[in-house]
């Protein structure tokens, strides 16, 4: 009886031992990798090689010149000091580099760049930085080298190939974005400065809310919000084709200078669709009649009180 139980003992311990073995083996073992779909698989010969990580940005790769695509800002690198300039204007900063896992930083080393923040090393290898300023938008910095300044500049054409007739005149959807800066695209001295948005939807009963604002640096300008007739968006529908605005349809242009530019588009209830856009310097001008589209806004008594 004794010699039973001391075999059941260890046959016990035995078993105890395997489970902690299986558990062990299964906390080593390798991850069960889902197979990815056909057609999916990455080319042979383009995995990362191990050890190619970005080399670390340094003084002596920041070396000399660069500019900024959206204005006239220039840096100047030299060893440990970057002068910033702008027209006649430069200032003389010490600066240092953080290179972390999460991306890279320029730094003053008297606290700041003036009224531009830290610099901030791009994917591309370009620079970017902001303008500090209270209640207002900034400007954008940009800086690339001078020899790569044309190509940011370039307007590039994504224009897609898109109908230029649509036969519907019921519109689902209708928005136009833009800025305006005291008279941008003709516009008369109603229409306050500011980022500007015009938007109709479609309601359930048929009629359509719309809502008309104008954002000014750190107030709202104008803000309007109300419900129009289905006559109203049938007569907005109709003075898109009259004006030319749908002969533009798929119509895409841009570069890289940060500018808001414009964008209009409508959805209609037959499933057609009206693009136009163009940001960067390729809006600085309006390819359609952006006033009038505006005069039909205003029919709206827009400018009411209270």
């Amino acid at each position: 009886m004794k010699k039973t139980k001391l075999l059941h003992i260890a046959l016990l311990g035995l078993l105890a031992a395997l489970a902690l073995f299986g558990i062990g083996c299964h906390r080593r073992e390798k991850p069960i990798e889902t197979p990815k779909p056909a057609g999916t698989e990455e080319p042979a010969g383009t995995e990362e090689p191990v050890g190619t990580e970005k080399p670390a940005v340094t003084a002596a790769s920041l070396e000399g010149r660069w500019e900024d695509v959206n204005g006239g800002t220039a840096l100047e690198f030299r060893e440990d000091t970057l002068t910033v300039s702008f027209g006649s204007w430069s200032e003389k900063y010490s600066f240092l580099i953080d290179n972390t896992d999460y991306g890279t930083t320029i730094r003053s080393k008297e606290g700041g760049f003036g009224v531009m923040s830290e610099l901030t090393v791009l994917e591309d290898g370009s620079l970017r930085a902001y303008e500090m300023v209270l209640d207002a938008e900034g400007h954008t910095y940009h800086f690339v080298r001078p020899e790569d300044l044309a190509a940011e500049k370039e307007i590039r054409d994504l224009s897609v190939d898109a109908p230029k007739e649509i036969a519907s005149t019921d519109l689902e959807s209708f928005s136009l974005s833009f800025r305006n800066d005291g008279g941008s695209y003709g516009l008369d001295g109603r229409w306050p400065s500011g980022s500007c948005s015009w938007e109709l939807e479609k309601q359930a009963d048929g009629g359509y809310r719309m809502d008309f604002r104008v954002m000014g640096d750190s107030y709202v300008a104008l803000d309007f919000s109300g419900t129009v007739s289905a006559e109203y968006a049938e007569g907005l529908a109709k003075l898109l084709t009259e004006k030319g605005v749908v002969g533009y349809n798929g119509y895409y242009m841009t570069n890289s200078v940060s500018k808001p530019g414009y964008s209009l588009r409508a959805v209609y209830a037959s499933g057609e669709e009206l693009s136009v856009c163009a940001f960067g310097d390729a809006g600085d001008t309006c390819v359609f009649d952006l006033p009038a589209l505006l005069d039909y806004a205003a029919r709206q008594d827009l400018f009411r009180e209270g």
